[in-house]
């Protein structure tokens, strides 16, 4: 038997699944038809950092077009999404954080809840995707090196190296939808 695939997912992508909103429509969509298709069944560990966690609790918060009864539906709908694809909830390392905080001192890097999920992704030995459609993350040229290993920046190499172990798998980051 085959060992599991693990796939992190950004809160966007569960937001999408959520809250079936215009903006969300395509994303929302692809995710629901690649659950459909490969989901748990298929030899696939989702995995929702806890800090997305967070983010998606203070979108369904503080989302201006949600009333309070929709709010409870959306938490309903998070905590049923956990529940049914048996998302493992992990909260960040000392190891994830410390590359966050590197992250955050690179490029245009702003976002420190992206930088702490790349990071737990990055971290996990067994992490074959990060789903996301943040182009912070899909765009940047150092992190597209880091995930395949490349020694283009070499003095960023080792520094993620010293707390990353790759040799399972190469991190992919994109959207489902690419998929």
């Amino acid at each position: 038997m085959s060992a599991k695939q693990i796939y992190y997912l950004d809160s966007d992508h569960v937001i999408a699944y959520i809250h079936d909103v215009p903006r969300n429509k395509d994303l929302g969509s692809a995710f629901r038809d690649f659950i459909s298709r490969r989901g748990t069944k298929k030899g696939i560990n989702f995995v929702l950092p806890q800090v997305a966690v967070g983010e998606v609790i203070n979108y369904i918060v503080n989302e201006n077009k949600v009333d309070k009864t929709k709010r409870k539906d959306l938490m309903v709908a998070l905590v049923e999404l956990i529940q049914d694809l048996n998302i493992d909830l992990k909260p960040a390392t000392r190891e994830s954080l410390e590359i966050a905080r590197w992250l955050l001192g690179k490029e245009n890097f702003t976002d420190t809840t992206d930088a702490i999920i790349l990071s737990q992704a990055l971290c996990d030995p067994n992490s074959k995707y990060l789903l996301t459609s943040d182009s912070v993350l899909t765009g940047s040229e150092l992190i597209m090196s880091i995930c395949k290993g490349e020694k283009r920046d070499k003095k960023s190499k080792e520094f993620v190296e010293q707390f990353i172990d790759r040799k399972n798998s190469k991190l992919r980051i994109q959207p489902v939808t690419n998929l």
